[in-house]
């Protein structure tokens, strides 16, 4: 049912007034509701049509023109504004930093609660120097999203744009602690944004709660050649896997830089922690015996694997201990090994003696295996031979040399060389156990 539709009109006499209803007709009643519904009808189509237009035109056209457009039509949709403020903020062909800022207020003022926004204002206003309104909005930022990593790292780096070098590093240090996967890719924009300064990282690395944070923190440090400060972080790992897996990659990195006691301090630093304590003698050359396991370090026994021999400890045959070393010789001619060694720090201008023991199956008496000693930056400096036989017994074997004054390292290798070029052969298997070095 229609309601009812009429006219009220008010007659003014001097003395009374009065009322007369005036009803329409149902046909004018119609009328009127038709025109009332189409003319809501035609506004929201309307309105649907410069919204479809308006968006369309900001998706399709990534342009200062086609976006002003867009906001006249939409001069209320944050999506737009925020479009065209990144243009004026990033395309340096285009660059208008206040423009920028005033569309990116707008965006802010038409979505408050959008922390992505406040962070692009952010950014305009420090592009306008700004700054105290910048960090503000950064940290509105952070207030509207404070789980998020996206604020936190902005504002991080806005701190090391400002020479704000101690709050940025404690910034930081939140954001790696909470996401330690990203450690390596903040430490590198830190060392940017410090011109390289190894200074600030080490106080990163010593600020931090994780042994993992500060491994990463002195793997980045050795890397960039700061062996020093990685070293002294070193020195405050508490976790012994850390501590050991870094520790080997700082002795190869003074093993690198020619720093060979320090490369070997450290190394004996790594085999107390690892193992406990260990005699003088046996830190002379280490694992002279087989005994340990053995790591990817310069101190220690580097063996040789092919197809034609086979080298590693042996729990079978053995002088004393536990284990010996056992070499295999899997092909019977032409076979070459040179790359079984173990390199040792020593004395300028010393006599040296260096001992082992080593036994044999299988092998016959001229079979080109010999023990040597070589200065491994030059063998015309040093090169001091033994060659071996084949005693089915543990023999002892042994060589005299002298160190040159230029000498400080001294490589020992197990090799061994074809004896005739036309009839060489190889077969059976050594073993070598107790090797040590010893000044005279």
């Amino acid at each position: 049912m229609w309601p009812p539709v009429s006219f009220h009109l008010f007659m003014n006499h001097a003395r009374s007034h009065h009322l007369v209803v005036v009803p329409l007709h149902s046909l004018w009643r119609t009328g009127i509701w038709l025109v009332f519904c189409f003319a809501l009808i035609g506004w929201g189509l309307k309105y649907l049509t410069d919204d479809f237009r308006g968006r369309a035109i900001a998706a399709l056209d990534k342009n200062t023109v086609a976006l002003q457009q867009a906001v006249r039509i939409l001069p209320n949709e944050p999506s737009i504004h925020r479009e065209l403020g990144l243009i004026y903020l990033l395309d340096p062909l285009q660059h208008d930093p206040d423009a920028a800022a005033w569309h990116l207020q707008r965006a802010v003022e038409l979505s408050p609660f959008d922390y992505n926004l406040q962070l692009d204002w952010a950014r305009a206003l420090e592009q306008q120097n700004k700054l105290a309104a910048a960090e503000q909005a950064y940290q509105k930022a952070m207030a509207l999203a404070p789980t998020y990593f996206r604020p936190q790292w902005r504002y991080a780096n806005f701190l090391l744009r400002q020479d704000r070098m101690d709050e940025g590093v404690t910034q930081l240090i939140r954001l790696i602690e909470t996401d330690p996967d990203l450690a390596m890719h903040m430490l590198d924009v830190l060392w940017q944004a410090t011109n390289g300064n190894p200074q600030t990282l080490s106080r990163l690395g010593q600020q931090v709660r994780s042994d993992q944070i500060r491994a990463d923190v002195i793997t980045f440090l050795s890397r960039h050649n700061y062996t020093n400060e990685s070293i002294l972080l070193w020195q405050q790992l508490t976790d012994s896997t850390l501590r050991i897996k870094t520790g080997l990659q700082l002795v190869w990195q003074l093993w690198q830089q020619r720093r060979w006691e320090d490369s070997q301090q450290l190394w004996h630093q790594i085999m107390r922690a690892r193992i406990g304590s260990i005699p003088a003698e046996d830190l002379v050359l280490w694992n002279g015996g087989f005994e340990h396991d053995l790591l990817d370090a310069p101190l220690d026994w580097r063996l040789e694997n092919s197809a034609a021999v086979s080298t590693s400890p042996d729990a079978t045959v053995k002088r004393s201990g536990a284990r010996a070393l056992r070499i295999e010789f899997r092909q019977t001619d032409g076979v070459r090994l040179s790359n079984l060694s173990h390199d040792v720090v020593v004395n300028a201008s010393t006599a040296y003696r260096l001992e082992f023991f080593y036994q044999t199956q299988g092998l016959l008496p001229r079979n080109g295996l010999m023990v040597e000693v070589v200065d491994p930056d030059d063998a015309n400096r040093l090169r001091a031979v033994a060659p071996l036989g084949n005693p089915d017994q543990w023999t002892m074997g042994s060589i005299s040399f002298s160190t040159p004054a230029q000498t400080r390292v001294v490589r020992i290798r197990i090799v061994r060389t074809p004896v005739n070029p036309l009839h060489d052969y190889i077969a059976g298997r050594v073993w070598f156990d107790d090797f040590r070095l010893i000044a005279q």
